[in-house]
């Protein structure tokens, strides 16, 4: 009793853990503002993180306003850090230690819908070192209101110790060396980094690649704001995005010729061959360890060996010679459909056991070689019981069809819908990239405002001096005129030098005023070059992105053509088997009809006898895992005059295929349509 107890207890603590390692769906939105004039930030990225490991990211976009969705594993502490030029990182702690996880793990969680994030400048608070390991801010969830509550307390503290930071009692300050010294550590890391991300690239590993470099890209955030280092961070963003596109390429690829392939097994024996050719293409190989194309190989490795196993049996089953051997081959073939029920369609296991159970009857006839008493029909504790092979139909005929062919249609549509999904993280990963890119262009159109504004600051200083110069100037002459005036009137000889001298001076201001009005215009025509340089790369730059993103569009447009193509040639090449499937069911030989006259006393699934010279139909449903529809089952029990029956079944399959059997072999439709109404052995 005590290890039954153990038991349960260890079976009901593995089935909480399971629970508890299920990932969580949530959502965060809101928006980023600048606290200083409370406008939207646009081009603002944000960071989930669990314990420094990457889970996911969203950008803000021109309102200000984002959307950041993930699967979280099970965790107490979460960080959300928010980046953009120009602005210190903030780091932003989510505690989520009172979540049941185990409760909610179905469910879509929003953590909150109106979170509005701060970001201060970098201008404003130049003693500030751009780290993230303090947090600004801290959330906590709340179990009453079902979303994130924030702790006003530790914010107030934490605004506050941002305005100490620019006060001379700051111990916050890092001078220039010490700012230094972090960059070169950042650098010295991020190129490790790189490194690492380049030799995953080369080896084909995009995935691991990019995570590379969403690890450089957080931790080129720490970087101070100098011209040199947002050179770095532009480079490595632009290396990341190269990166992101040919992933996205390959995973379109991947996932179209995936799709081809599970379809091609889907369709049985006839695809095995097409789907393993579609696995060894270019856009697999470099995919050969991927959980899903292992899953796939696997499988068809399974049913191929199945198949061949099954091949072997009916040969020596058909031989009629060697019927022990042939059902210890059944045997074996059967072992191996129960290991892999799950992939093995549904008949194959009824089909298998009804072979096997024909060949026992005809090898030990024991009611054919010993007298017996004759059995009554009303006796219900002897002959044979046959199973059903799945839900009994009571409706109409037509209506054990339907079901099937919502199964198909279900199929049929999953392709697409995979399809939709691959063009959905497509989309939204350019999204992301168009985003950011606008983003960096804003904030380089804000650049070229500034530098206009500092132009025209500089020109109206200018202007200003020289209207004060000239003041001055014309200060100096009316009070030269006026001592003139005076010594004119005793000294004549004097007056005369003193003319002289006020006309060299007025000669030298003349010429002291030119060349400063030279010297300003020049700088003014050299200041007013640059920024149309700029304009012009600027402009440069806009239209090779717009022609990147063209050339793009073509070349994912190309793609789809190709595969509708393909789905086209698929659709072909299916209804060419399908027709040559049943052109050979047609040449199929009829097997030779063989009856015995000794009763083998057939019951139903409750135990009673089927009527003699009767004919019985039951129609049954086979579900798979899902519990859809994937096969109909006609049967059809021919029992003559004297009590022996025979079992007559066509099989439906979700593709509208159909097989039959007479006592568990194989016979042709023909057969069907002769034997199995029973009137060449029914007497009336």
């Amino acid at each position: 009793m005590i290890r039954k107890i153990l038991f349960f207890f260890l079976l009901s603590l593995s089935f909480t853990r399971f629970y508890s390692q299920k990932d969580l769906s949530i959502s965060l939105q809101g928006k980023v503002h600048n606290k200083d004039n409370k406008e939207n930030i646009f081009g603002a990225t944000l960071y989930l993180m669990d314990k420094d490991v990457f889970i996911s990211k969203s950008v803000s976009l021109s309102n200000g306003t984002f959307l950041l969705t993930a699967k979280i594993p099970r965790s107490d502490i979460y960080d959300l850090i928010v980046s953009k030029n120009g602005f210190i990182l903030k780091k932003i702690l989510i505690d989520l230690s009172s979540l049941d996880f185990e409760r909610e793990y179905q469910n879509n969680i929003p953590l909150k819908k109106d979170m509005n994030i701060n970001l201060y400048s970098q201008s404003l608070y130049p003693n500030i070192n751009n780290s993230d390991s303090i947090y600004s801010e801290k959330y906590k969830w709340n179990l009453e209101e079902r979303q994130l509550i924030s702790d006003e307390n530790y914010l107030i503290q934490a605004e506050e110790k941002l305005k100490l930071s620019n006060t001379s009692i700051s111990k916050v300050i890092i001078d220039s060396a010490a700012i230094k010294i972090q960059d070169e550590t950042i650098i010295s890391n991020l190129t490790d980094i790189l490194k690492q991300a380049k030799s995953y690239s080369n080896e084909k590993n995009l995935k691991l690649s990019i995570e590379k470099y969403n690890e450089a890209e957080l931790l080129s955030s720490k970087l101070s704001n100098s011209s040199s280092n947002q050179l770095y961070i532009s480079s490595l963003k632009a290396e990341k995005s190269k990166l992101l596109e040919v992933k996205n390429s390959e995973d379109l690829v991947f996932n179209s010729q995936l799709i081809k392939a599970n379809e091609y097994f889907e369709q049985g024996q006839n695809g095995y061959a097409k789907a393993k050719l579609i696995l060894r293409t270019d856009p697999m190989r470099g995919r050969l360890n991927d959980t899903k194309v292992i899953e796939l190989t696997d499988k068809i490795n399974q049913m191929e060996s199945y198949f061949s196993m099954k091949k072997t049996a009916y040969l020596l089953v058909k031989s009629k010679k060697k019927n022990q051997e042939a059902i210890n081959s059944l045997k074996i073939t059967q072992e191996k459909a129960i290991l892999n029920q799950k992939i093995i369609p549904q008949n194959e296991l009824a089909q298998l056991k009804k072979s096997i159970d024909s060949l026992e009857n005809i090898i030990n006839p024991m009611s054919a070689l010993i007298p017996k008493k004759v059995i009554p029909a009303s006796t219900q504790d002897q002959g044979t019981i046959l199973l059903a092979p799945g839900e009994i139909h009571t409706g109409k005929n037509s209506d054990a069809y339907k079901d099937i062919f919502i199964n198909k249609e279900k199929k049929e549509n999953a392709a697409t819908y995979k399809m939709e999904i691959i063009k959905n993280d497509l989309e939204y990963t350019t999204n992301f990239i168009s985003t950011i890119t606008a983003s960096q262009g804003q904030d380089a159109q804000v650049q070229i405002n500034e530098i206009k504004n500092d132009i025209d600051s500089i020109l109206s200083d200018e202007q200003k001096n020289n209207e004060q110069r000239q003041y001055q100037m014309q200060e100096q002459i009316a009070t030269l005129n006026q001592d003139i005036n005076e010594r004119n009137l005793s000294v004549i000889t004097q007056n005369e030098l003193i003319a002289t001298e006020i006309g060299e001076k007025k000669n030298q201001l003349d010429i002291t005023k030119k060349k400063l009005n030279d010297e300003n215009s020049e700088r003014l025509e050299k200041q007013m070059d640059a920024i149309q340089i700029n304009k012009d790369r600027i402009l440069i730059i806009e239209q090779e992105r717009h022609e990147t993103e063209e050339d793009r569009y073509t070349e994912q447009q190309q793609i789809i053509n190709n595969l509708d193509y393909s789905r086209y040639q698929k659709d072909s090449i299916s209804k060419a088997n399908i027709e040559l499937g049943l052109s050979k069911i047609q040449k199929m030989k009829d097997y030779q009809k063989y009856y015995e006259t000794t009763p083998n006393y057939l019951k139903n699934e409750a135990g009673v006898l089927y009527e003699k010279n009767k004919m019985t139909e039951v129609i049954y449903k086979i579900k798979n895992l899902q519990g859809y529809v994937s096969s109909v089952v006609i049967r059809r029990i021919v029992v003559d005059i004297n009590g022996y029956g025979v079992v007559y079944e066509q099989t439906t399959n979700e593709s509208g295929k159909n097989s039959f059997t007479r006592n568990g072999l194989l016979i042709t439709e023909t057969t069907w349509f002769n034997e199995s109404t029973g009137d060449n052995v029914i007497k009336k």
